[in-house]
């Protein structure tokens, strides 16, 4: 590769430092510190946790589901580096600020590689755009970028960075060892981090097996070493992880025997199919042997793991069709669910996606030979995400990363025809283009939207929703004085449990996580079904302490005396204007 085509190292890094200072100082500036929300606040649970010595096979989490406890489906493989920067920064900053600083460093880390690889697959499918596009058009999608903001350390981000890694892989070196090795390993970690991978890895698997179908002669070794590097990572991520005891228990939410043995079987399949098919074997034969390995890696699944054909989450279908729980979980909707409840807010997470279909297509029809290759690939990728997105609105979490090249393709020939023929016209459509694949312009878009079609509040000074949950429901001041009491069990709705663990020493009967089913049903009952089911659920579960957030629109729930209904078992501990109340059970 010409000299003059490498990637600029110093103006990636200078532009990820940038953003990356002005990210964290908006968050100090906008929230008052690294602010948490629910996923994030029990991964720093989950870090903190394995810092002070729990096991990195032991993901029980033993303060959710008061008093049974309940075990996680998480990967130490998030928990480890969060854990690492805290343990670096508590001899500078103590060990409560050890948390924020280690909570604003990684994700701002994973977008350097995110940004990195930007560059790189732009580079690629995209000579002629310039160094800066391609490192700005992350930044300006709300839907990417918010994924990096401090304290996001959920595993979503490292996702996405796994998938732009597999995609560079494909890009880069799809027929060549290295680049097969590499792309088996990023889909086996993506596995080990998290399912919603699956769509992405078995993407992969079909782009080489299409590769080698019709040139089997340059991808036989390709497929040989992505089908032997995908099972033997798998394997290895599921023996790392999984303690012996649990080897042959079939969880369908996380890396699992359920899913190592079809990636053995299939991956073996893979290996001894383009070591044994391809060399004088017609298309006819090649594509028989693929099949055949396929259907035997889908039978060890029907066959010894039925109940996982239904989904990762399949076992939890029970709490999810729980009135009061799914309707909490906005990412689960679905697209036509959104867009009827919240049309700005749909086409904010949608509109560059839904854009960058039809662009792709009119790039790829526009290349040709390997770059074209290269842009089919890219829209197996954006399509798959895309139709994942329009069943749950969470996977646009996943298919933004892939509109990212159409972005660059369209502003590459209107800035070309900009610099040939410079004029106001031309110069709009340049403006143009940028607003069509910018998220934040789709963002801004929304926002005013909402200021002039949102009611006024009621209450002079009330707060506005999102700006109250940042503040209030998930702000660590806001759970001092419950801190400073006794250790004990506490009640409150399920989304406030990740912050009550994290912000306190007490257990919680529910932090809103799947598995744990019988807590959050426990805590759903205790909020709405009326006084009788609450003192028996607070009296079999030894519940000290009730607590919601005040002014939360329902979303934390309100019980006795703030429901016009005394409880008279409840004492206050807190002063009626206080963002946090507080009840202590009297027996």
């Amino acid at each position: 590769m010409p000299k003059s085509n490498a990637l600029d190292w110093r103006l990636v890094v200078g532009f990820w430092a940038s953003v990356s200072v002005f990210l964290v100082g908006l968050a100090l500036l906008k929230a008052g510190g690294i602010p948490y929300f629910g996923d994030d606040a029990l991964r720093m649970v989950t870090a903190t946790e394995f810092l002070h010595g729990q096991g990195w096979q032991d993901l029980g989490l033993y303060r959710d589901n008061a008093p049974y406890g309940t075990t996680m489906h998480w990967s130490r493989l998030i928990d480890a580096p969060v854990a690492a920067l805290m343990a670096l920064a508590t001899p500078l900053v103590g060990p409560t600020a050890a948390g924020d600083v280690a909570a604003a460093i990684w994700p701002t880390l994973l977008l350097l590689g995110v940004l990195a690889l930007s560059a790189g697959i732009i580079r690629r499918l995209v000579p002629d755009s310039d160094a800066v596009t391609a490192l700005a058009l992350p930044v300006v999608s709300v839907v990417l970028l918010v994924e990096f903001l401090p304290g996001r350390i959920d595993h979503h981000n490292a996702q996405i960075l796994l998938s732009l890694l597999t995609l560079f892989a494909l890009l880069a070196a799809r027929d060549r060892p290295w680049g097969a090795i590499v792309a088996g390993l990023s889909c086996a970690t993506g596995l080990a981090i998290g399912m919603e991978s699956l769509p992405l890895v078995a993407m992969t698997i079909a782009i080489y097996v299409l590769l080698w179908l019709f040139e089997p002669q340059r991808f036989s070794r390709p497929l040989t070493h992505f089908g032997l590097t995908i099972a033997s990572a798998s394997l290895g991520h599921f023996l790392l992880a999984t303690a012996p005891a649990n080897y042959a228990v079939a969880y369908c939410d996380m890396l699992s025997i359920t899913y190592v043995v079809p990636a053995l079987i299939g991956g073996t399949a893979l290996a001894m199919t383009a070591r044994l098919a391809s060399d004088r074997v017609g298309l006819p034969l090649r594509a028989g042997a693929l099949l055949v390995g396929g259907a035997t890696t889908l039978a060890s699944v029907a066959l010894f793991f039925p109940e996982c054909l239904a989904g990762p989450y399949a076992m939890a279908d029970a709490l999810i069709q729980t009135p009061g729980y799914f309707e909490t979980i906005s990412e689960a909707r679905s697209i036509g669910t959104t867009f009827s409840e919240d049309p700005a807010g749909g086409l904010v997470y949608t509109a560059t996606v839904l854009i960058a279909v039809p662009l792709t297509i009119w790039a790829a029809a526009s290349a040709t030979g390997e770059r074209r290759i290269g842009w089919i690939i890219v829209l197996t990728f954006l399509v798959i995400t895309a139709f994942v997105m329009l069943l749950q609105i969470r996977g646009t979490r996943l298919a933004t990363p892939f509109a990212l090249p159409a972005g660059a393709w369209l502003l590459a020939k209107v800035r070309a025809s900009y610099l040939r023929k410079s004029g106001v016209a031309q110069a709009g459509l340049l403006v143009g283009s940028w607003l069509l694949v910018s998220g934040a312009a789709y963002y801004a878009g929304a926002v005013a939207f909402y200021m002039v079609t949102a009611p006024k509040p009621a209450v002079a000074g009330a707060f506005e929703p999102t700006e109250r949950m940042l503040r209030h429901c998930t702000h660590r001041d806001t759970y001092a004085s419950l801190a400073a009491l006794p250790r004990g069990r506490v009640m409150a709705p399920f989304q406030m449990g990740p912050h009550i663990l994290l912000f306190s020493p007490h257990d919680t009967i529910s932090a809103g996580f799947h598995r744990n089913r019988e807590g959050t049903w426990d805590a759903i009952a205790f909020f709405n079904n009326g006084e009788v089911d609450a003192r028996r659920i607070a009296d079999d579960r030894s519940v000290d302490y009730v607590v919601f957030c005040l002014g939360s629109d329902n979303e934390f729930g309100r019980i006795g005396p703030t429901n016009d209904s005394h409880w008279n078992w409840l004492t206050p501990l807190s002063r009626p204007d206080e963002p946090l109340q507080i009840y202590r059970i009297e027996r």
